[in-house]
């Protein structure tokens, strides 16, 4: 190999390497936390967004979760009890949770992730960079209450265009390596 293949092998693999790493990795935030003994509210009821409040969670114990997407798009939440016949539920807001008016900047709510599944609950919904964002974690009933794990992650990083030049580059090199291989010789001697 000529000192010129390698030197467009060397430069085609690293440009691949960067091609490869996205430009935005994956954000994924984890809460766990509990809601006993916490400060309680008159949830929502679930809704995209909801309009009216519950009857039956008229007094629900909650925790929050305040947080800023470092990229917009599409994210993914996971509620997840972890305290026997906890039955959570989740409501997301734009900016801050004020207990008092929980109709306001609500944007979804959700009780069960899957019917029948009373230890889950989320959706998936578009987020917006350097917005606040609060989760509110809280039961579905007055006397549901207990220990949880949230994970809150984007499911849909877009490489850049600095990326996707670094990776048409990489291409490019690689053929013009591979042009520029040497052809095989062929010698035939006759005796």
């Amino acid at each position: 190999m000529s000192f010129m293949s390698k030197v467009t092998t060397a430069a085609a693999v690293a440009a691949f390497a960067v091609a490869a790493t996205p430009a935005s990795a994956a954000v994924i935030y984890t809460v766990i936390g509990d809601t006993t003994g916490g400060p309680t509210f008159n949830r929502t009821t679930a809704g995209t967004p909801p309009t009216t409040t519950s009857s039956v969670g008229t007094a629900v114990a909650y925790n929050t979760f305040l947080f800023s997407p470092v990229a917009s798009g599409s994210y993914t939440f996971l509620l997840n009890s972890t305290t026997a016949n906890f039955d959570p539920f989740l409501a997301l807001y734009t900016g801050v949770f004020n207990p008092a008016t929980p109709l306001t900047n609500v944007l979804v709510a959700n009780d069960d992730l899957t019917p029948g599944n009373f230890t889950q609950s989320g959706f998936a919904v578009l987020l917006n960079a350097s917005t606040i964002y609060t989760a509110v974690i809280t039961g579905f009933g007055n006397n549901d209450f207990g220990t949880y794990t949230l994970t809150i992650a984007n499911t849909g990083a877009v490489p850049e265009p600095a990326t996707w030049a670094m990776m048409i580059a990489g291409f490019g090199l690689v053929g013009f390596g591979l042009r520029r291989r040497a052809k095989p010789s062929v010698r035939v001697t006759y005796a």
